[in-house]
């Protein structure tokens, strides 16, 4: 959907593995300019123009730290595109780095579900590999995790 210094943004269809379509924004160690960060905010919307139900990997391991204007930039995105995202977001996975700065981020997103509880629910970790896992158990309606400790 889109690819910029800063991040790809690719969407999978359902699968044998998860059957909900995975939307996953990889990090890289790069800066954003203002015209990437209206690609990623294009891509993003463009999910939620489709109506598809999804799940959400955000990989952090790799994040550059944005500028505090991108950061107010999404958080505008996000709270005009609420009702469209908890319409059709079922779960979320972050990934972040398996060491203090993870731990950092680990409390950093904490901190966050705390101020704006998301309507889904949410996983953190230091593996990838989770994400299918948690994204299979929520979807059959088993009872979701709690962000790791």
């Amino acid at each position: 959907l889109a690819s910029t210094s800063f991040c790809e943004v690719v969407l999978r269809p359902p699968a044998e593995t998860v059957t909900s379509h995975v939307l996953t924004i990889q990090g890289k160690k790069a800066s954003i300019t203002d015209a990437e960060s209206e690609e990623v905010l294009k891509a993003m919307s463009s999910v939620l123009d489709s109506q598809i139900q999804w799940c959400a990997i955000y990989d952090l391991r790799d994040f550059s730290t944005p500028p505090m204007a991108l950061i107010r930039k999404l958080a505008s995105w996000a709270d005009s595109n609420g009702p469209r995202i908890d319409r059709t977001l079922r779960a979320i996975v972050v990934v972040v780095q398996d060491n203090i700065w993870g731990n950092a981020a680990k409390g950093i997103v904490k901190t966050a579900m705390k101020l704006c509880p998301p309507t889904c629910p949410v996983h953190v970790t230091v593996a990838i590999t989770a994400a299918e896992p948690f994204f299979n158990k929520v979807l059959s309606s088993a009872p979701p995790s709690e962000v790791d400790s």
